[in-house]
């Protein structure tokens, strides 16, 4: 493991760590819940679920707590240590029902076709190179009627975030017109993406959008300001599925399922 990789993985761990992103986290899953009802019901027994581009797992080991079958895919070994060892702390069992995979999406391309219920592919998909091309690895791997769960960069959220946390109408001007942004933790910029950017990438592949919702609406500019979290996660919840406020969110979040 190289140096600019362990620093990599520690800033993403130490950002996850951040009450904003706790309470993204959290949202994210109540979003997804609902969602995974027919699924259950389908299976009559443990989801088999991948999640591709795991980070800290935040979502996936609460799916794992519960019960199902998690593969947890990530490119930094470093991060998948770590998780790794959270689960063995954390989890009822150590890591029974999980699976570590130290690859990129498009290393899936000899996985077994239709193998899981449900990906999820949270702040990932800004960061890849050939993003179409996951994208058919993943519709792959699906099952007919399985769900992908999408979190991203919103591109117009950066605007309000410029304007509203750092207090800079310069920023946020550039930001209105800017493609992409600085990651935080060295590498590439990240590409910004509209929700007509993935439903455009999405549908082609046999996908049918089933869920919007905005993610990290007034979380950043709130948690750690002597609001309670539990209430920062009603509102985020609430207000994520107005459509008329979750496009001022951070991150938008689909749900998708394939036909």
């Amino acid at each position: 493991m190289t140096e600019p990789e362990e620093e990599k993985a520690r800033l993403i761990l130490k950002m996850e760590e951040e009450p904003a992103s706790r309470i993204q986290h959290q949202v994210a899953l109540r979003q997804l819940e609902p969602h995974l009802k027919d699924l259950e019901r389908l299976e009559g027994g443990p989801l088999e679920i991948l999640d591709a581009g795991c980070w800290a797992a935040e979502v996936s080991l609460r799916l794992a707590a519960g019960g199902h079958r998690v593969t947890l895919l990530e490119p930094s070994a470093c991060l998948l240590r770590s998780v790794e060892k959270r689960a063995q702390r954390e989890l009822p069992g150590g890591c029974r029902g999980l699976s570590f995979l130290n690859q990129r999406i498009e290393d899936l391309e000899g996985c077994e076709a239709e193998r899981f219920d449900l990906v999820i592919c949270h702040q990932t998909v800004e960061y890849l190179d050939d993003p179409l091309r996951a994208m058919e690895v993943i519709t792959r791997v699906l099952r007919p009627r399985g769900l992908i769960s999408l979190v991203f960069r919103n591109r117009y959220g950066e605007a309000v975030y410029a304007a509203l946390k750092e207090k800079d109408a310069g920023a946020a001007l550039i930001a209105l017109e800017a493609d992409t942004f600085h990651s935080g933790f060295g590498g590439k910029p990240g590409r910004l993406y509209e929700r007509e950017d993935m439903a455009r990438l999405l549908e082609p592949l046999g996908f049918s959008i089933e869920g919007e919702y905005g993610l990290r609406m007034f979380s950043d500019y709130l948690a750690g300001a002597g609001a309670g979290e539990e209430k920062l996660i009603e509102l985020e919840q609430r207000a994520g599925a107005l459509p008329s406020l979750r496009q001022v969110g951070r991150l938008l979040h689909l749900v998708a399922r394939k036909d």
